[in-house]
């Protein structure tokens, strides 16, 4: 699961938070186990591991910077998403000054 990301504002941005959520239960389609659970973020070379077995999260401890221009960011699970369902959702949440009222939101 992905989500590219556009910062136009000359500046490079802080975050304060990333809320995402996934087709925990049936997001593999192959073989036994279809659940999923979240194990990796990158954006760029910011990284954060895990082993999230729940259908959403608020990550903590992980602020990664936005720069300017076009990004990606990336959830890696333990297993190919296979079945987009429509619960898919990130939000990040932003630090930089003039930007916390304004979320980078992927059902926007």
């Amino acid at each position: 699961m992905q989500m590219q990301i556009f910062n136009n504002t000359n500046h490079v941005l802080s975050t304060t938070l990333i809320y995402v959520e996934w087709n925990h239960d049936t997001g593999h389609q192959q073989g036994g186990t279809r659940s999923l659970h979240l194990q990796q973020i990158t954006l760029g070379d910011q990284i954060w591991n895990e082993d999230i077995y729940a259908p959403s999260k608020y990550i903590q401890g992980f602020y990664p910077r936005i720069p300017i221009g076009e990004s990606m960011i990336r959830f890696a699970f333990n297993q190919s998403y296979d079945f987009v369902d429509g619960t898919e959702r990130i939000v990040i949440s932003l630090g930089t000054t003039g930007c916390e009222g304004y979320p980078i939101d992927s059902s926007r």
